[in-house]
């Protein structure tokens, strides 16, 4: 005998009093008979007993949510109904003011906590999902649903919050999401050139605003679908969906450049959106972001050929594009892509961009940083290569037998480095004369204002400038020990041959501001790199003295001050190390802190002082 709907509902009622019921066996039989009634009914209040401050209850009405989702046969209807509900909570306590924040839960359901009397918190219902995930039969229906809801409710935060909980099971079933993504990103909307421009400026009427959001929210729906997916997601280099013809592709191929015609697969689709002149930025960053995850036998080729398009045009939107689909690529396939015979091209392009005159605000300067993060991350995926260690102690062993630091790069005596990204930003910092045949053809050197005579003899102080840059880079990413690509960075092997290299060139070199440089440098290594410059020390003392006796730069005498108060505050061990010799800087540092001319130097050896006298923390003395 079937109960009528009124009747459905009183049991409803009265089992939800049971939520809070002093007996655990009530409780739990109480959860147990939600599955019976109808989800419409039911799950709002559920929902919202989850985040009851009465313990009891809360563990209730979670159990009884799971009871509910599995007690359906079809699950689409009830995940429908919990989502709305979810959503319905948190629209009151922090609906997404920006289309960034969708799918961004973290700061989504913190924002919402903050702001809801009841502390509602997302996480605490979507950590009931995998409770019922695992019972699901018709994966291919759920996902058709739940991807035509996101579409049809694109600022709905809740649900690519909802998908990143199941990404698991859609990477099982990627035809379908791929297929269905294809469909509604080739129908999307684009914004004009006008009202893009309205928007930057703050120029638009109330309607414009609504209209434009919504198409920003719309491009930015399929895209947020596929952030969930996990890794595997894009390693099938058979997929039609994904990769359509592009699987084919080889690094010979040279000028492969995608084209309208090649919409209809996943990789199209997001460097037309990644590289299109106009596009959103939080879109146009996305698709580069998701670029960077496609597997490098595809993605790489096609990357190198826009990247060398981009620097012909001066195209900066689209070189930055490019850039951080690199960077992105190394950073979640690490030795895959840093071995992919395309990044040496990827290389030489950056090497011509780093060549570019510039100024510090300009949009040249933007992308000159990129191009620096870009050769970090080469360097820390190098570095977990396996046999790169072993060449950078073979070149260890020659530095130190070598007074001069133009016999330790010479390649032809070193064979083994000539590939190696870190030994080409070292030779580039430390050269005042390098050749640069690769660079680019005549053609893109004319469009770079890089004269054939001079590529080919001087290197530009901006130039070696920006390889210091890419080395203190490094140390920064080496010390992110939480960054999953950079967790097995050995630091020893960059400190063995960096620190060797460049103790050589400020010993022997007679430019001061490369000096000043290379000291920045050895600072960042003993600020992050910590207990792995012990070996060099002593060393370092001796460096950072012999830079404040200059009496050359100001720069070079604070760079050696700076790096004198790193060693002064760095771990016990090195404290120790040096203690026996610091008398000789005392000296000096009482010295210049009477006579120099320089300010910001003088205030900065005071406090040494003082430090040697009375122990303070000297890292703040570098915040001078």
């Amino acid at each position: 005998m079937s109960l009528s709907k009124l009747m459905k509902e009183n049991i409803g009622k009265h089992l939800l009093d049971r939520l809070g019921d002093e007996e655990l066996t009530n409780r739990l039989q109480a959860s147990k008979l939600f599955a019976q009634l109808d989800p419409l009914f039911v799950m709002p209040a559920l929902v919202r007993l989850v985040y009851s401050r009465d313990v009891r209850v809360r563990s209730a009405a979670s159990d009884a949510i799971v009871a509910v989702l599995r007690g359906q046969t079809h699950p689409c209807n009830v995940i429908s109904v919990l989502l709305d509900c979810i959503r319905d909570n948190v629209q009151n306590a922090s609906p997404p003011k920006h289309p960034r924040q969708v799918g961004e839960s973290s700061k989504y359901s913190g924002s919402a906590a903050s702001h809801s009397g009841s502390g509602m918190d997302v996480d605490r219902i979507m950590r009931l999902v995998p409770k019922w995930s695992s019972t699901v039969q018709d994966w291919d229906s759920l996902v058709k649903m739940l991807l035509r809801k996101m579409f049809a409710e694109t600022s709905n935060a809740v649900i690519p919050r909802f998908l990143s909980e199941i990404s698991n099971h859609l990477a099982d079933v990627t035809h379908t999401v791929f297929k269905l993504l294809i469909s509604h990103m080739q129908k999307q909307k684009e914004a004009n050139e006008d009202l893009l421009l309205k928007w930057k400026e703050g120029r638009l009427s109330e309607c414009e605003d609504t209209r434009i959001k919504d198409i920003l929210f719309d491009r930015l729906s399929p895209l947020l679908v596929l952030r969930v997916l996990p890794l595997r997601a894009f390693n099938d280099l058979n997929s039609k969906d994904l990769y359509g013809e592009f699987s084919t592709i080889t690094a010979r191929d040279g000028d492969t450049v995608v084209t309208a015609d090649d919409e209809k697969c996943i990789t199209g689709l997001l460097i037309n959106r990644m590289c299109h002149l106009f596009e959103f930025e939080d879109v146009r960053k996305l698709a580069a972001e998701l670029t960077g995850r496609l597997h490098p036998q595809v993605m790489l080729p096609l990357i190198g050929s826009h990247l060398e398009h981009a620097i012909h045009n001066r195209d900066i939107l689209k070189l930055k594009s490019c850039l951080f689909a690199v960077c992105n690529s190394l950073m979640i396939r690490g030795k895959e892509s840093a071995l992919h015979s395309v990044m040496i091209k990827v290389r030489h392009l950056i090497t011509t961009v780093l060549l570019w005159p510039s100024m510090d605000s300009d949009e040249v300067a933007k992308a000159q940083h990129g191009c620096i993060d870009c050769l970090a991350l080469m360097i820390c995926a190098e570095l977990q290569i396996s046999d790169s260690s072993s060449q950078l102690s073979k070149v260890n062993m020659v530095q130190k037998k070598s007074k001069l630091i133009e016999e330790v790069m010479d390649q032809s005596e070193h064979p083994s480095l000539q590939d190696t990204v870190i030994s080409s930003v070292v030779r580039n910092m430390t050269s005042q004369q390098q050749t640069f045949p690769f660079v680019m053809s005549k053609e893109l050197v004319f469009h770079s204002n890089i004269p054939e005579d001079y590529k080919k003899t001087f290197v530009p102080i901006s130039f070696r400038l920006c390889m210091a840059n890419v080395l203190i880079s490094v140390c920064q990413k080496i010390s992110l020990r939480q960054k999953s690509l950079l967790s097995n960075v050995p630091p020893s092997s960059f400190v063995d041959f960096v620190l060797s290299t460049l103790i050589n060139f400020v010993q022997g070199s007679d430019e001061s501001q490369m000096r000043a440089a290379c000291l920045q440098v050895i600072f960042a290594a003993v600020y992050h790199l910590k207990s792995s410059i012990l070996p060099y020390s002593n060393d370092l003392l001796n460096l950072s003295i012999g830079a404040l006796r200059s009496k050359e730069q100001a720069e070079e005498r604070i760079a050696g001050a700076k790096l004198l108060a790193s060693l002064m505050g760095s771990e016990e061990a090195i404290v120790s190390s040096i203690a026996p010799n610091l008398m000789e800087a005392r000296i000096v540092l009482t010295n210049i802190s009477i006579m120099d001319t320089s300010p910001e130097l003088r205030n900065l050896c005071e406090k040494l002082l003082q430090c040697m006298l009375t122990p303070i923390d000297t890292n703040e003395m570098l915040k001078v």
